[in-house]
């Protein structure tokens, strides 16, 4: 039944994907949340690696249906009675001239970028006394110092902006410098080989210049073949560098594919097995903790953990209470995997230690927040910036928390208090403007 569902599920949602793409959605919550989380739940269902060699725990199944009823079904609901409307305005882009100061978009943009750039290298520097620790064969992608971590360790903010002002520019030579500035900050985290990082400002990126700059459906969907197009030099880049780290830089001969036990054909470059060890593995991964948490006798924690960021990196209450604070050594303690090539439990077992089968509501609680942004952006498309703020971490939820973070939040706050800057006084007319997408 559980295998039935999921597949039932899978097919649905692909249709939906389809037409959503042909309409001019392809950003849409909904796409990230198939795309993402339902595709490598039925690809590790499917059990491709020879190490998945038992059925997952009924726990754990029932708490990847509640994930599709949450994160799916219910969302799907709320679009279905919320419809997007049909823009009405004739000139998009003049709409954004006489709403928003553009040089205020530029400094923003470009401030935010120069800082991000000057302060990465900073880092690198005080951590490995050198600036490009990849030539060194260092690897620090899961290293920062404290306080420059706040603007290092997330390029999502500045790409954000400059993908705005890129969207709102008149000028070609802007809009070309801008769009090297997008390419430096997205792919400066390379230097740490910290991959990731990068892939989700490359989907912020496409994500606001798709939403903003591409107003007309025929557009969109030429776009999309782009984004394909990038979308496998990306995965085939990140996948040689993933091999690049893996092997220590080029010094021992390694194979991926070998070392998750993937059953088939690994793709060239080994890109599909990597991409399953890295997704799909991570919900094998998640059954294990599971298992552990629920023999462990210990008690769930009630949204905490999941705010942790906030009660730990902002309040600092684990100061307070010390050796009571220890979610982190719990959480870790738990953890347990098949092999050292697929380590992390996605998302879900943060979500698991707090709500046990339920752990879908705490993910469910910001992407309610996102689907609201999405609507109020047919009407003011500075909210895409909000809405891609929101909903970029949903980009790894099949990998690792970046959704409740302390990133996220920080990222959706400064859109929050820098759109006001950026925009004029308001038109009389501008709460009549129906906006939507426009063949």
């Amino acid at each position: 039944m559980f295998q039935f569902l999921l597949t039932i599920t899978l097919l649905l949602s692909f249709i939906i994907f389809l037409i959503a793409v042909y309409k001019g959605k392809l950003f849409h919550p909904l796409n990230f949340i198939f795309l993402f989380w339902i595709v490598p739940v039925f690809l590790a269902s499917l059990r491709l690696s020879y190490f998945q060699t038992r059925e997952w725990c009924t726990n754990t199944k029932i708490t990847i249906l509640f994930s599709l009823f949450f994160l799916y079904y219910v969302p799907l609901v709320i679009c279905l009675l919320h419809p997007a409307k049909v823009r009405k305005q004739m000139n998009f882009k003049e709409d954004f001239y006489r709403r928003f100061r553009i040089e205020k978009i530029k400094i923003i943009a470009y401030g935010s970028a120069l800082l991000y750039i000057f302060l990465y290298f900073c880092e690198n520097y005080f951590l490995t006394q050198t600036f490009f620790p990849i030539f060194h064969g260092i690897d620090i992608h899961v290293l920062y110092t404290p306080i420059l971590y706040l603007i290092t360790r997330d390029p999502v903010f500045s790409v954000l902006f400059l993908a705005f002002y890129y969207s709102t520019s008149k000028s070609k030579s802007q809009r070309i410098t801008s769009l090297l500035m997008i390419f430096l900050v997205s792919l400066l985290p390379l230097v740490r080989v910290a991959r990731y990082d990068s892939l989700l400002s490359i989907v912020a990126a496409f994500a606001i210049v798709y939403l903003i700059d591409y107003t007309n459906n025929r557009d969109k969907r030429k776009l999309v073949l782009y984004i394909t197009l990038v979308a496998v030099l990306i995965s085939a880049s990140f996948a040689y560098i993933g091999q690049y780290r893996m092997s220590y830089f080029g010094k021992y001969k390694i194979s991926y594919a070998q070392s998750i036990g993937y059953k088939y054909n690994p793709g060239p470059l080994e890109i599909f097995a990597i991409y399953y060890g890295n997704f799909p593995m991570s919900v094998e991964n998640l059954d294990l903790f599971i298992r552990n948490f629920d023999e462990s006798g210990i008690s769930h924690t009630y949204f905490i953990y999941s705010l942790d960021f906030w009660f730990k990196g902002v309040v600092n209450l684990d100061n307070l209470f010390r050796k009571e604070w220890n979610f982190d050594d719990i959480y870790k303690s738990l953890i347990e995997y098949h092999v050292g090539g697929a380590t992390v439990p996605t998302a879900f077992a943060r979500w698991y230690m707090d709500l046990g089968p339920f752990a879908a509501v705490t993910p469910f609680l910001v992407l309610c927040l996102a689907l609201w942004y999405y609507f109020e952006a047919n009407k003011k498309p500075e909210y895409y910036l909000l809405y891609i703020a929101a909903m970029v971490g949903f980009t790894f939820i099949s990998f690792t928390d970046w959704i409740t973070i302390t990133m996220t939040f920080e990222n959706i706050i400064l859109c929050y208090l820098l759109i006001p800057v950026v925009k004029k006084s308001p038109l009389k007319n501008e709460n009549s403007l129906e906006s939507g997408d426009k063949e």
